[in-house]
């Protein structure tokens, strides 16, 4: 399983995108900045 980095401050656009990878067999992480995301 292909794993994706989600950086999107908008909640809705961020839950949307990881929600329609994951019906595509991909593991997401969403974080709202790319500070976040490095941590």
């Amino acid at each position: 399983m292909q794993h994706i980095l989600i950086i999107e401050d908008d909640r809705i656009i961020a839950e949307s995108i990881e929600f329609i990878l994951e019906k595509d067999s991909f593991s997401c992480q969403w974080f709202n900045n790319g500070g976040e995301s490095l941590n």
